[in-house]
């Protein structure tokens, strides 16, 4: 029989498989806590008027996602102990998202009814949160890696990223909806209701079988998944290790400082610009992402990256020129056929459409990189020790920001691109290698 890897891929049959809608499906069930642990929670203590320093603490649960690759292997071993009839990673995924519906209820009585409401049940609720979503996106991650092939990779990366990004939506605006109709309580437990949506998917998927490999013990699972990446690469380490530390530095330096140019200098009115970065902006990036996993698809990843290289710096060139053509506006609203809304929204358009093309583009690379084996320990280092050093170039751009001007600032976070730009190219090497 022939392998359904081997066949002629259509992009709209591929796009609407089974597969890619599973991983739509996951990758909602995947960003939906995140959402909730990082964005959700935060602005329902901003709400109810705790202290800033309080609501920073509970912020900082976030980091726990950068050291995921710490318990990763666990996952990698064996299946769950009593569901290994799942499968090595459905019995994983089923266990996460089974845990996370328990937890988000919990989260709702857990939370605070006012400003003297105690909040330690509500914490150690939110750490469990999000120690339990980051391990269920190390199943999802090694999930799409054992499910798709290397020329799919995009396209199942474009699924999971529009799934993903849906589920921020739903965490973040949709709540605050069901929280100002039924209230806090109600709309965590109609957050923790839409989890059903993994669970169904999982329950219905079928197991990748290069995922029903002989189980290992824990210790063997630790050093095996770093040893054999580094054998294989070789030499090509070093262009990998370029390209998590580099390739989306122009993003990670200006995306922090969009919002101060928009909301604070530029003076656009909050409301406008929530409805521009989180409805057309989803859009776009949703559409990115399909665009991204269509040309890996059809180019290849290296042609991808190399495209995205550019793309992402000259997204970025972007704010440097609405810095210069819009002057202050005062924070009142403006018409949406006004110049100013029209210079936003192709600024920002055009900017989360190629971040969606990217984000495929790349996690599709380091995807390719990962052997099936041990997939969910590889990505989870590879991935990160890229969002490691984008928290320190996020942390570095204010300080840049401030030394410059925004025109002078943007301009040189594209130029920032240049490195990308050249590792893309060398790109394609590592990728042949990863495949021997």
């Amino acid at each position: 029989m022939q392998d359904p890897n081997d066949r002629p891929l259509r992009l709209r049959d591929a796009f609407l498989s089974p597969r890619c809608l599973t991983m739509a499906a996951l990758g909602f069930a995947s960003g939906l806590p995140y959402a909730i642990a990082n964005e959700t929670s935060t602005a329902m203590l901003a709400e109810m008027k705790i202290d800033r320093s309080t609501v920073g603490l509970l912020g900082a649960i976030g980091t726990l996602y950068a050291f995921k690759f710490l318990w990763s292997p666990i996952v990698d071993a064996r299946a769950v102990p009593g569901l290994g009839h799942l499968g090595r990673r459905r019995s994983w995924l089923f266990l996460t998202q089974l845990l996370l519906v328990v937890l988000l209820v919990g989260l709702a009585f857990a939370a605070p009814s006012g400003k003297g409401s105690p909040l330690t049940m509500f914490a150690i609720v939110l750490v469990a949160v999000a120690f339990i979503s980051a391990t269920q996106d190390i199943v999802v991650n090694a999930w799409t890696v054992d499910t798709f092939a290397r020329r799919e990779l995009g396209i199942g990366s474009a699924m999971s990223v529009g799934g993903y990004r849906v589920a921020l939506l739903v965490g973040a605006a949709v709540a605050m909806q069901l929280a100002a109709l039924v209230g806090w309580r109600g709309a965590f437990v109609a957050l923790a209701a839409m989890m059903g949506v993994g669970l169904c998917a999982t329950l219905l998927a079928r197991e990748p079988s290069e995922s029903m490999a002989e189980p290992v013990g824990f210790l063997a699972s630790l050093g095996a998944p770093i040893n054999e990446l580094v054998v294989r690469l070789g030499t090509g380490l070093l262009v990998v290790a370029g390209m998590v530390l580099l390739f989306r530095l122009p993003d990670q330096l200006g995306n922090a400082m969009q919002k101060l140019l928009l909301l604070e200098t530029l003076e656009y009115e909050k409301t406008q610009y929530g409805y521009v970065r989180n409805g057309i902006g989803l859009a776009a990036t949703i559409l990115g992402s399909l665009i991204g996993g269509a040309v890996v698809a059809r180019f290849g990843i290296v042609r991808a990256l190399v495209a995205g290289a550019l793309l992402q710096a000259a997204s970025n060139l972007g704010f440097a020129w609405l810095a210069t053509a819009v002057v202050p506006l005062g924070g009142t609203p403006q018409p949406w056929l006004s110049q100013s809304i029209l210079q936003l929204l192709a600024v920002t358009s055009f900017e989360n459409l190629c971040a969606g093309f990217v984000s495929t583009a790349f996690v599709a690379w380091l995807m390719s990189l990962c052997n099936r084996r041990f997939a969910a320990t590889q990505y989870a280092i590879l991935s990160g020790a890229m969002a490691f050093t984008g928290g320190i170039a996020t942390g570095l751009s204010g300080f840049l920001a401030e030394a410059t001007s925004w025109t002078t600032f943007f301009t040189w976070t594209a130029i920032a691109g240049i490195p990308s730009l050249a590792l893309a190219m060398l790109a394609g090497r590592v990728t042949v290698r990863s495949e021997t």
